[in-house]
């Protein structure tokens, strides 16, 4: 028996508001959710003495207003795809899925989600600070956006400003099947990029809590990929485990040998890494992981795996994935 309240059992509230229209929604989402109304979302996500695996297994949400820091320059941690003019922006803080390898355990003090119901302010403030350029935007890297689109309708939200100004590109990553948001549109955005992050059903089972399969996440592809959206595969981060060659070999066969190969935008392919700061957090926090517990190579403030290592990994997962998709669309 678990003592545990139910996901999404509470909702903090910023005070100042509580009568935005995001806001409205999402408590008549959750009709059963208790209320909380608090001064300022950092005094909850942001206290010490947290535990984020617990309260992973028990998620509240923070609705917040987002105020300044619309805009950041893109992560050397995250593939800029050759793009000169690399950015994200952070519409929601935290995920609904709990991978082990995740970056977010060791940034985030809270297991909890901090949604920003003040999307417009987003849109205004971007186009305000790139002065009409052409930048390449990633609107879910801290989150999975398409994971809570039932809930916030965020995503939609992207699609009508990406509309509107087509020469700012956005990138949509995410593991969730759910492609509602697509569907509801009359033709594709060329300006729009679906990832899907893609792992082999052993990583999946065993280290991406709450995840949907390997198959849902293929099916979501295909439909995407026959109404002309660009859709990109990540097969990222590449995970060290025992079999893994296997493991691998079969997810990419699986992938490739299902969907339309010649439709596909392009694949990126990268291995573990974290930040140092980050990734000695992470460890606290989950002392008992084996995939974080691996005796990584310290490069350049970052950890990964030792250099050969590396590229083992790298250049198996390149070739087999080669056998599909033409070099110039693989990224490394």
């Amino acid at each position: 028996m678990s003592f545990l309240n139910s996901k999404f059992s509470h909702i903090y509230i910023e005070k100042g508001i509580e009568n935005a229209r995001l806001t409205h929604q999402i408590i008549n989402r959750l009709p059963k959710a208790n209320v909380i109304f608090i001064k300022h979302h950092k005094d909850v996500f942001c206290r010490s003495g947290q535990d984020f695996s617990l309260q992973k297994k028990s998620q509240k949400i923070i609705l917040a207003e987002k105020k300044s820091n619309f805009l950041y320059k893109g992560s050397e941690f995250c593939p800029n795809y050759g793009e000169k003019e690399f950015y994200y922006t952070t519409p929601v803080l935290n995920c609904i899925y709990n991978c082990e390898y995740c970056f977010l355990q060791g940034m985030c003090a809270s297991g909890n989600i901090v949604i920003f119901v003040n999307q417009e302010d987003f849109f205004k403030e971007i186009k305000t600070e790139i002065h009409d350029k052409k930048i390449y935007l990633a609107i879910s890297y801290e989150t999975d956006l398409l994971a809570i689109e039932w809930l916030t309708g965020i995503v939609s939200k992207w699609l009508d400003f990406a509309t509107e100004n087509p020469d700012i590109t956005i990138e949509i990553r995410t593991k969730s099947p759910f492609t509602e948001p697509f569907s509801y549109m009359l033709n594709p955005l060329k300006n729009i990029i679906i990832s899907w992050t893609i792992s082999p059903d052993f990583i999946i089972n065993n280290y991406e809590k709450d995840t949907p399969p390997l198959h849902t996440r293929i099916k979501a592809i295909s439909k995407l990929i026959a109404k002309g959206w660009n859709v990109r595969i990540c097969i990222d981060p590449i995970i060290y485990v025992e079999n893994w060659q296997t493991h691998y070999k079969d997810c990419i066969e699986t992938v490739f040998n299902t969907i339309n190969q010649g439709k596909i935008h392009d694949v990126t392919l990268g291995v573990f890494r974290m930040s140092k700061e980050t990734l000695k957090n992470a460890r606290k926090k989950n002392p008992q992981s084996h995939i974080l517990g691996y005796p990584f190579l310290l490069e350049n403030s970052s950890y990964t795996y030792p250099g050969s290592l590396r590229q083992t990994l790298l250049e198996f997962v390149y070739n087999e994935t080669q056998k599909f998709i033409e070099k110039e669309k693989i990224f490394v």
